[in-house]
Formats: C-alpha cells, sequence, structure tokens
C-alpha cells in the first residue's frame, strides 16, 4: 500500500493511521538565482545527510522558471521537470518525504513585497493555477511527496479573503487531478494595506480537506536578521537577553501598540509559537513550522544561535510540531555555507548539525 499521509484532526497520519511528525530541513535550491538546475544546492548524498540527522522531511523550494518561461509561458522546460524526478528518487531512497513549495512565483516573489501582480493579474493566477495542475498531473501517485505548499509567505494587498480565494481555486484544480495529497496553506506574512493581524491570524482558512496550515519563525526579527545586507538591520544583539523585550508579531508593517511586550527568552519564544498550536487545536487542524531559522551572525561573538535554535526546537519537542528549518545550504542561514560549490563538511555548522542528532534521537 502506498504510504501517502492526510490529516486527522490537528495530526497528520499516514495510511495505516499512525501519526507522522514532519522534522526536516529546507532545500533553498538557489531559487533566487533564476538557474534551470541549482547544480551547486546540493547532490544525491545531501539527502543521506538529512536522513542521518534523524530527519524525515525536506520542505523543497521551488523557482516556477525552472520550468516554464515567461517568454513562452505554458510550455515545459524538460530539464527542470527531470531535475525535480532525480530529486524524489533520492528522497525516495533515504526515506526522506518531500514538501513541494512554490517559493518564487509567477508574479513575483511575495515575501518582500515585490509580487503585487499575483492579486491584480488573473493571467498570472491562471499560470500558477496551471503550474499546479502540472504537478498534480506529474505527481499524483507518488507518495514520496507529502504535499503541495501554494504559495510562500503570501503578501495580499488588502484582506485574506484575497489569498482564501486564490488558495480555494488552486486547491479546487488540484483537486480534480489529484486527490492524495496534502495541502500546505500559508499564513499571509502581512497586508499591504493592512496594519493589523486578523481573528485568524492571518490563516486563509478554507473549508476543504486534507490541509495543513503553516506558520513560520524569526521572531525576533531584529535579533535573527541581523547584520544582513538586505533586511537593512545592525547588530542585533544576543540571546536571551532580559534586557530587550518585543511584540508578538512585530513585523513593521503591524500597529501593535495594544499588544504586551515580553523579554527576549524562550518564554518569548514559546509564546510566538503556540499561539498558532492553540489556532490549529480551536480549528481542529495541523499546523506546521515551514521555516524557522537565525542568521549566521547569530553563531559568532557569543549572540547565542544554538540556544535560540534549541529554545525553539525544545518548543516544538514539547508540542509535537512538525517543522523544517531554514535552510540546509546557503551563505546566510544553513547547515553548510559556500553557495559556489555542493555543501562540503569542512564549511558547515557542525555544532548546529550535531543539535539536530540530538534532537531527534
Amino acid at each position: 500500500m502506498r504510504q501517502f499521509l492526510r490529516t486527522s484532526g490537528t495530526k497528520i497520519i499516514d495510511s495505516n493511521n499512525e501519526i507522522i511528525r514532519l522534522k526536516g530541513v529546507c532545500f533553498g535550491n538557489e531559487v533566487w538565482d533564476n538557474d534551470d538546475v541549482p547544480e551547486f544546492h546540493h547532490s544525491k548524498i545531501d539527502f543521506e545527510r538529512v536522513k542521518n540527522m534523524g530527519m524525515n522531511a525536506i520542505r523543497f523550494y521551488l523557482n516556477y522558471k525552472t520550468f516554464e518561461s515567461d517568454t513562452f509561458p505554458y510550455k515545459n522546460k524538460e530539464e527542470g521537470w527531470k531535475w525535480l524526478d532525480q530529486n524524489i528518487e533520492w528522497a525516495r531512497n533515504n526515506g526522506i518525504y518531500l514538501i513541494l513549495n512554490l517559493h518564487i512565483s509567477h508574479g513575483g516573489f511575495q515575501s518582500l513585497g515585490d509580487g503585487d501582480a499575483i492579486w491584480n493579474d488573473i493571467s498570472i493566477q491562471n499560470r500558477i493555477i496551471s503550474f499546479w495542475q502540472k504537478i498534480a498531473n506529474r505527481y499524483q501517485n507518488e507518495s514520496q511527496i507529502a504535499g503541495y505548499a501554494l504559495l510562500n509567505e503570501p503578501v495580499p494587498i488588502n484582506s485574506i479573503k484575497e489569498w482564501q480565494k486564490l488558495a480555494e481555486n488552486i486547491t479546487i484544480a488540484i483537486r480534480k487531478i489529484d486527490e492524495n495529497h496534502i495541502i500546505f496553506l500559508e499564513r499571509a506574512y502581512y497586508y499591504k494595506k493592512n496594519d493589523k493581524e486578523d481573528s485568524n491570524l492571518n490563516f486563509p482558512l478554507i473549508n476543504k480537506e486534507n490541509i495543513v496550515y503553516e506558520f513560520h519563525t524569526y521572531q525576533p526579527y531584529q535579533y535573527t536578521h541581523q547584520l544582513i545586507e538586505w533586511a537593512g538591520l545592525g547588530d542585533g544583539g544576543k540571546y536571551p537577553d532580559s534586557s530587550l523585550s518585543h511584540f508578538i508579531n512585530e513585523r513593521e508593517q503591524y500597529d501593535n501598540s495594544n499588544e504586551q511586550k515580553y523579554p527576549r527568552d524562550k518564554n518569548y519564544l514559546r509564546e510566538s509559537i503556540e499561539r498558532y498550536i492553540r489556532w490549529g487545536e480551536q480549528n481542529n487542524v495541523p499546523v506546521y513550522m515551514g521555516e524557522f531559522g537565525t542568521c549566521i551572525s547569530t553563531f559568532k561573538d557569543g549572540k547565542g544561535g544554538i540556544k535560540w535554535v534549541k529554545d525553539v526546537l525544545d518548543i516544538a519537542n514539547d508540542n509535537q510540531l512538525s517543522y523544517t528549518f531554514h535552510a540546509y545550504h546557503e551563505d546566510t542561514y544553513a547547515l553548510y555555507y559556500g553557495i559556489d560549490s555542493l555543501p562540503n563538511p569542512k564549511f558547515s555548522n557542525q555544532k548546529l548539525i550535531n543539535l539536530f542528532i540530538n534532537s531527534n534521537k
């Protein structure tokens, strides 16, 4: 029997009704470079390395340009599809579930607020739907894929209704072809014209089955993103540091004036994460921490990066929460550094790797 994963209440289960907790890492796949095939991100051995950390899942980032071009929309780039097929085989050989994540989407990258075309242009939405239909057609019987993560860190313009409608339309299109796979739906990262979270914490709650709701954790933002050029932040201090305090959702787009602040410590991280878990319990749906991580600077000069990751893992383990760490191989957040060559243990954060090994024993 094929072991497709599915949801049951707040849990993810397999075909034998055994609870499956996804624990893993994110493969960024050099999505920022717009390459047809990211040849320097990973190879066959890296799936074995993931397995040896006691992990069973990879959140697998996709750039739509690997599979089609804007010049010839809807026309397949066969090299991209063959590359994905190869990665699924490597995952199968190592007992690793893949979560296919549309990270760089048609219409522009969402997280930095550059993807308004997704919400304004129906032709862009149709291309996204077509992309997921192609995925569903090709992999509907592939049980090594845990599911489909429809859009990374969506930033709708006005309200959750924009994301909810698109998510429903994509899900309906997939389900006409593929009823086997879980759909992973992220909460809206923020709204461009609204500075408040909604009552569902920006989750696009839709009336469909076999859905996992996804959130990301990088709190406190000025700590986990410190000294990164593109983030535009200076020194963000250390962790823990009870002399500093933060709002639970401190994105600069939000008005936090009526909310409580918490000292920068494990209790702050716990509240930041467990509010999503409580939401899942209230709605009887599974939640999943699709990304969490802290940048390379926090693992230097006594800034406490290892302690931050350990505390997040403790909270995840206490709650039996599924997670994937961002990221496996890049130069800002990573287990392996050096983007111009394949992962090399000589350029790894071995203390962090050991932390995951010990956490998964």
